[in-house]
């Protein structure tokens, strides 16, 4: 059976202890993209498109947690 490759099988598969599955349902992202305020913003789940994504998708998000904040507060 093909599937549509915008289809979300993975959060089906993951959910909801998951990092990526709880990002995409607190942010209502779909098909890849997400309105935050009045724009639409594209996502990119490609491999290596976004290093905290790609370290945290598959890890619960009691460990993903501290992981995003230790990450976002190297950046300043």
């Amino acid at each position: 059976m093909l599937f549509n490759r915008k289809s979300d099988i993975q959060g089906m598969l993951y959910h909801s202890w998951k990092y990526l599955p709880l990002i995409q349902d607190i942010f209502g992202i779909k098909n890849n993209s997400f309105t935050f305020e009045s724009d639409t913003f594209e996502l990119d789940f490609a491999e290596g498109a976004d290093e905290i994504l790609e370290k945290n998708s598959f890890i619960g998000f009691h460990e993903a947690g501290p992981n995003v904040d230790k990450t976002l507060s190297s950046w300043t």
